[in-house]
């Protein structure tokens, strides 16, 4: 019973990521993938966004803006400073498709290092991040 209530509070969360970023969500990375591989990254940026939406209380086109998610992001798939809060927002998403499991420990060390190197403010580690 519990497979059935995962698969199905994890469709209304992407039906509802879906429909709140198709349309800012930037995927111009990922012209060349596979259709099934397309589908995961957005659900992936989308997810993030979707964190920042939520908790910074911030519009999506705001939290769509914030995305940094890419081949070189250094561990970091959202950024976003808050200037009134002085808040700082760092965002590390996975979509896993059938919504078992939980990031591995190599994705949260690359995390935690992009962190430390964008901390670190040091012009060689800046390079390991998108533009």
């Amino acid at each position: 019973m519990s497979d059935k209530i995962t698969a199905f509070h994890l469709k209304q969360l992407e039906c509802e990521i879906h429909q709140i970023f198709v349309d800012l969500i930037d995927m111009i990375d990922c012209d060349n993938k596979k259709k099934n591989d397309r589908d995961n990254v957005f659900n992936s940026r989308a997810l993030a966004a979707y964190a920042l939406h939520i908790l910074a209380n911030i519009s999506p086109s705001k939290a769509a803006e914030a995305i940094v998610d890419g081949c070189d992001d250094n561990g970091i798939d959202a950024f976003l400073f808050d200037e009134k809060q002085k808040i700082l927002w760092l965002v590390q998403s996975k979509w896993i498709q059938n919504g078992q499991g939980s990031p591995k420990q190599c994705d949260m060390k690359v995390f935690k290092d992009g962190i430390f190197d964008l901390l670190d403010f040091d012009s060689k580690k800046a390079s390991r991040f998108n533009d």
